[in-house]
């Protein structure tokens, strides 16, 4: 029996809800009955809940040993994941792993307190490392780790700078041809241009670095590698992901009330592209928390052909204007996190966010969604492709604490993998690996390893479908350009979840269809069909 299987099995027994009984079972210390019975009995003394329906039932047939993931133990992984414990860029140059196509540069998250920071020292150095190898259908990625938390990228832009060169002068010594940038760092570095400047102006650092790498200086390439930001993908993905949330949900985009909730480079764009290539949406609700004047882009919307009811709605940092929470579908792209109040959303809403860090409290939505199940959500910025991927992951080898230098590893309960920062480095290890696979733009991010986020797929993308790199802010062409090569290679919008903890199941999604959807179960089941 598989597992979900089991899990849907016993909540029928108790009456709860399917999807919190996976999660409990998934975030068990152990594959073993006796494992999914302590989360359950920890949950029921928690909650108060009864277990007495299940132990009245007798016993119940258990699932075989699962292959658990690497989201949840060191020793288990998918079996698209290869695990390297000796670094990865030697590898490389000795040739012993194939050279890379392409390169993503990705950064810490914020961490709690200078424990952690001297755990990622300890692992990892002052230097930029090769974490992650992923082979797609569009060439092979390496993941470059910059040694900067999240919340010092605005505030130290220049050490910013010098880390992402030295990253891509790593990322060419491996044969990367093109470099993009994840997350914050396009922002923070001119959206791409600091960057392009820099390696233009400085190629003596190059040979310096292929020299440190006791690569011959003959060898150095007379041009630096390309750079994009990737946000002309991300701004496809963000509309691909509306298109496969309402498919999922039973819904009609044209009916739907829209609200943006950030409109910079990524939220313009997506803007732009959703009124492009798929159908208007009957109301939108525009808000951004900087911006002010908003007018020049409601004359752009009228003037491409907008006629729906258009509201501006005047935001600022930590406070979402009232009309947002009247939506029906949000698309989130801003860089200021949990402002949107969970318990305001109007039930049946659709939340689309590619925010960093996300517009609303994590835990929160998924306790909404395993109690009442009348929300649904998924991340925007995730793509997936028409054949498996494969990941070689860097671990490099810690030497755990004592339990005179830390207190004792905490169980699984009440850790958000979604927030790295809130894990204990007991097991120092185990916390390593959590913290590199939680990072939301590094790895699969599926059981089929179809899914992973745009801005690692960028580079490669860019090269193999012949499309315009992207630095400074996205233009409509451009990004339509980019969505068009995207479908025809045959990528979509991911399935349902957040982060790596949560992912809608078919049942969840079926009741949710049935209780919010509009559109007819056999017109929904055709769609099913023509999908697969």
């Amino acid at each position: 029996m598989h597992l979900a299987t089991f899990a849907s099995h016993v909540a029928h027994r108790l009456n709860w809800p399917g999807d919190q009984v996976l999660r409990l079972f998934l975030s068990a210390k152990d594959p073993t009955i006796a494992s999914y019975a302590q989360a359950l009995s920890h949950y029921a003394h928690a909650h108060g809940a009864s277990l007495a329906p299940l132990l009245a039932a007798g016993q119940c047939e258990a699932p075989p040993q699962r292959q658990p993931t690497a989201l949840r133990k060191q020793t288990t992984r998918s079996s698209f994941v290869t695990i390297k414990h000796a670094p990865l860029l030697p590898l490389v140059l000795a040739r012993q792993i194939p050279t890379l196509d392409a390169a993503a540069l990705s950064y810490l998250p914020t961490l709690a307190h200078d424990e952690q920071r001297q755990t990622i020292h300890e692992a990892f150095g002052p230097r930029p490392t090769l974490t992650h190898i992923v082979s797609t259908p569009f060439g092979r990625i390496g993941m470059f780790l910059l040694p900067i938390e999240a919340h010092l990228l605005y505030e130290h832009r220049e050490h910013l700078l010098n880390l992402a060169c030295e990253a891509t002068y790593l990322a060419q010594s491996a044969g990367a041809i093109t470099v993009a940038l994840t997350g914050l760092i396009p922002s923070a570095l001119g959206y791409g241009h600091d960057l392009a400047k820099r390696l233009h102006d400085d190629r003596e650092q190059t040979a310096a670095m292929y020299q440190e790498l006791s690569q011959p200086a003959s060898q150095c390439p007379p041009l630096p590698p390309t750079v994009t930001t990737g946000h002309a993908i991300t701004a496809s993905a963000v509309v691909m992901n509306v298109a496969r949330l309402l498919e999922e949900a039973g819904r009609y985009l044209s009916q739907e009330r829209v609200a943006f909730l950030g409109l910079g480079s990524i939220g313009q764009a997506s803007l732009r592209l959703l009124l492009e290539v798929l159908p208007h949406p009957k109301e939108l609700i525009l808000c951004d928390l900087y911006q002010r004047n908003l007018s020049a882009l409601e004359r752009e919307l009228r003037q491409i052909g907008y006629q729906g009811k258009l509201h501006m709605a005047l935001g600022e940092p930590g406070h979402v204007p009232s009309q947002v929470y009247d939506a029906s579908l949000i698309i989130g792209a801003t860089n200021v996190g949990d402002i949107l109040d969970v318990d305001r959303l109007t039930p049946g809403a659709l939340l689309i966010d590619d925010s960093g860090p996300h517009i609303f409290d994590v835990s929160r939505l998924l306790q909404r969604i395993h109690v009442h199940g009348d929300i649904l959500a998924t991340e925007a910025g995730e793509l997936t492709v028409p054949q498996p991927m494969h990941e070689i992951r860097y671990i490099p080898t810690v030497p755990s604490r004592t339990t005179s230098q830390t207190k004792a590893h905490p169980s699984m309960e009440g850790i958000s993998l979604s927030d790295p920062s809130t894990l204990d480095t007991s097991d120092v290890q185990s916390w390593v690996e959590r913290l590199l696979h939680a990072e939301e733009a590094i790895g699969l991010r599926d059981t089929t390893a179809r899914e992973a986020m745009g801005c690692l797929l960028a580079g490669a993308l860019t090269q193999a479908l012949h499309t315009p790199l992207t630095l400074g802010l996205v233009t409509a062409d451009i990004a339509k350009a980019h969505y068009t090569a995207l479908v025809q290679a045959g990528c979509r919008g991911a399935a349902p979840h957040l982060t790596n903890e949560y992912r809608s199941s078919a049942a969840s999604l079926k009741e949710f269809r049935s209780r919010f959807g509009n559109i007819h179960q056999d017109d929904h089941a055709s769609s099913e069909k023509r999908s697969a």
